[in-house]
């Protein structure tokens, strides 16, 4: 009686959302049932309800133990399914494709196989491996005929083709020029205001040196020019990655936009 009351309330807590009082219930369960069968469940279950919370570290150790006190290879395959999710809902994308993949290797289950091409698909999407993530979608939709499969192929063999600039050639372009950089990811004001402003610390510097004013030369050293020089660079390669961001996002956005959509 204590049994199913027991794990009747926590399902009734979880149902309506009120996860923290579910866990308790669900470890009461745990606590008063160590030899019942559904054990892994009751682990399964706050393991989800952390992840709901976004308590990543405790949702992950209460999937492991499920996986560790599971019955069932299903159930099991299951749960390993859903700890590879956490791993990707916490950002931890590379992990979560390995897990993936070793999953859609061994398991015996034709839809946890399929479930786990599909998000190590996505894994590798948050990851911006195009190409791999072009190859686990052809294969979740090797049987799909709609214009879905074809649209999601194109945008990442259009991505695939994307020329990224060069962080590191953008600090190397305005390490030479100031403002180099700049332009050559294509923010030309930016690039115009480094030159500028370069430009001008530099000729107060000459000036000061001209005047044998040391004071004012090592002033304008330490508080302007070394600052703006130093800047520039740094400034450029920082446009450069997030001009690549920019467009990984975009490639991401318009798959998942895509995914929403059917």
């Amino acid at each position: 009686m204590l049994t199913f009351f027991s794990l009747e309330l926590a399902e009734k807590l979880f149902s309506d959302e009120n996860f923290e009082e579910a866990i308790i219930e669900y470890k009461r369960f745990i606590f008063f049932n160590p030899e019942s069968e559904s054990i892994s469940y009751a682990y399964y279950k706050i393991g989800i309800a952390y992840r709901n919370m976004e308590k990543w570290s405790d949702a992950i150790e209460s999937l492991k133990l499920s996986i560790q006190f599971a019955k069932s290879d299903s159930f099991q395959d299951e749960v390993k399914l859903a700890l590879s999710i956490v791993l990707l809902a916490m950002g931890n994308y590379s992990l979560a494709e390995l897990k993936l993949l070793e999953l859609e290797n061994f398991t015996l289950y034709s839809n946890i196989r399929k479930k786990a091409i599909f998000f190590r698909g996505i894994a590798c999407l948050y990851s911006y491996k195009w190409r791999i993530a072009k190859e686990a979608f052809n294969l979740y939709f090797s049987d799909d005929t709609s214009s879905l499969k074809y649209i999601i192929d194109s945008i990442l063999s259009q991505a695939e083709k994307t020329k990224y600039k060069s962080p590191k050639l953008a600090k190397m372009l305005s390490t030479i020029l100031p403002g180099l950089g700049q332009i050559y990811v294509g923010n030309i004001r930016h690039g115009i205001n480094a030159f500028i402003i370069n430009l001008l610390t530099g000729y107060l510097l000459v000036i000061n040196l001209l005047d044998k004013n040391y004071f004012g030369v090592w002033a304008t050293y330490t508080s302007l020019f070394r600052r703006y020089y130093q800047g520039n660079k740094f400034h450029a390669e920082r446009l450069a990655r997030e001009y690549n961001e920019q467009i990984n996002r975009k490639v991401l956005n318009s798959i998942l936009n895509k995914l929403l959509e059917n």
